[in-house]
């Protein structure tokens, strides 16, 4: 898009974290996510909570984690979407562990 001169917005990031997500692809959404909070965008609510349950039903609670600690760290957690809440998680984790922050 950068080379045709076209520059992603909020909408564009949107539609592509939402569409990595429904192909069950959160490695490439959560890549998409980074580039978006690298320009300083903040994702909806909607769309955190949209990947935060894939990445869950993935067990891919490190990920999880990394998401919310980086979104903490740049101070674009959006309105309505407090801190990471504690889950407790029945049977195996990616780590482990019983409990991940999500």
């Amino acid at each position: 898009m950068k080379k045709s001169g076209c520059h992603p917005n909020s909408n564009t990031f949107k539609m592509l974290i939402s569409t990595f997500c429904k192909n069950d692809d959160f490695d490439g959404a959560v890549q998409v996510l980074n580039e978006m909070m690298e320009r300083c965008l903040t994702p909806e609510s909607g769309l955190l909570v949209e990947l935060c349950e894939g990445l869950r039903r993935y067990r891919k609670f490190n990920l999880a984690t990394k998401v919310c600690t980086d979104l903490q760290r740049r101070r674009l957690l959006p309105k309505g979407f407090e801190e990471p809440q504690m889950i407790t998680v029945d049977g195996e984790t990616d780590d482990d562990d019983k409990h991940e922050k999500f």
